[in-house]
C-alpha cells in the first residue's frame, strides 16, 4: 500500500556535495536528467524536490526536520573507508560515518521511506541506514559519474511512474545495461529486516500514460430520458440521445 497516496507528491530531497579539491562528478547534471526525466511524461505532479546544494552537515538535519522527505537522495563522493563526503563550512571535505548516517535516520525514521546513496562504497552506509529505513539503495563498490547519472535516470523513471521500489531500481539497473555501461552489478538494494518488501512498496500512486479514452461509453453510462425529444414525428425532428459519461467528461450527442 502507498502511505503517501492521500498526498498530492511525495518529497524528495536531493542532497549534493562536492568539497573544495574533491574531483567533479557532475552533480548538477544528474540532477537536471532527473528532473528531465520525471517532466517528460507529466510526471512533475508526481514528485516534489527540494535540493541541498553544497551541502553541510547541519543543512541536512535542518532540512529532513522542516520538509520531512519521504525520499532522500544523496550524491556525491564516498570514501573506500565507507564514508560520505559532505561539507564543512570553509568548503572542505566533512566525512560523514556508519554511526552518523545511522544516527540521523534513527532519528528521522518515521517520515524517510527510502534512502538512495549514489556514491562510490556505499554499501556500508546502506547496510546500517536500512535498520532503520524501509528501503535503501547503495553502491558496493566505486562507480563511475555516467553509471551514476543513468541508474538515477533510471530509477526516478520507475519511481516518478508509481512502480515498486524494486522494479523501479531494477529500471535503474537495466539502463546501464542497455547502454552497455558494465557497473549494473554495483547498485545494491537492501531492506529493512521485518519491514515492508521493496516490491510492495511505491512512493507514488502507478501513473497511466496517455490522454484519457473518450468516445466510448463506460459501464457508468446512462441514457437520460429528458433529453429525448417529445416530438414523436420523426419525419419531422430527429431524435436525440444524450450519452453523459462522467468519465470523458462531456456529453456525446448522436442523431438518427
Amino acid at each position: 500500500m502507498n502511505e503517501n497516496s492521500e498526498k498530492s507528491k511525495a518529497m524528495v530531497l536531493f542532497v549534493a556535495a562536492e568539497p573544495r579539491g574533491a574531483s567533479p562528478i557532475r552533480l548538477g547534471e544528474e540532477f537536471r536528467d532527473i528532473i528531465e526525466e520525471v517532466e517528460r511524461k507529466h510526471r512533475v505532479d508526481s514528485l516534489e524536490f527540494r535540493t541541498l546544494w553544497a551541502a553541510r552537515p547541519t543543512d541536512v538535519t535542518r532540512a529532513l526536520s522542516d520538509f520531512e522527505p519521504v525520499v532522500v537522495h544523496f550524491s556525491g563522493h564516498g570514501t573506500p573507508e565507507g564514508g560520505f563526503l559532505l561539507e564543512s563550512t570553509d568548503g572542505t571535505s566533512k566525512q560523514i560515518d556508519t554511526r552518523g548516517m545511522g544516527s540521523i535516520f534513527e532519528t528521522y525514521k518515521k517520515k524517510v521511506k527510502v534512502v538512495v546513496l549514489n556514491s562510490c562504497y556505499s554499501q556500508d552506509l546502506a547496510k546500517e541506514i536500512a535498520k532503520y529505513v524501509d528501503v535503501v539503495v547503495g553502491m558496493n563498490d566505486g562507480i563511475g559519474i555516467e553509471a551514476a547519472i543513468q541508474f538515477s535516470v533510471g530509477f526516478y523513471r520507475g519511481l516518478s511512474a508509481g512502480k515498486s521500489l524494486h522494479h523501479s531500481f531494477k529500471m535503474g539497473k537495466t539502463e546501464l545495461d542497455f547502454q552497455a555501461i558494465p557497473e549494473s552489478h554495483i547498485p545494491a538494494l537492501y531492506n529493512r529486516p521485518g519491514g515492508p518488501e521493496a516490491w510492495e512498496l511505491t512512493v507514488v500512486a502507478e501513473k497511466v500514460d496517455g490522454p484519457p479514452r473518450r468516445g466510448r461509453a463506460s459501464p457508468e453510462t446512462s441514457i437520460d430520458a429528458s433529453d429525448l425529444e417529445a416530438d414523436r414525428d420523426i419525419s419531422a425532428a430527429s431524435e436525440k440521445i444524450r450519452l453523459k459519461t462522467a468519465k470523458a467528461g462531456r456529453d456525446i450527442t448522436l442523431s438518427s
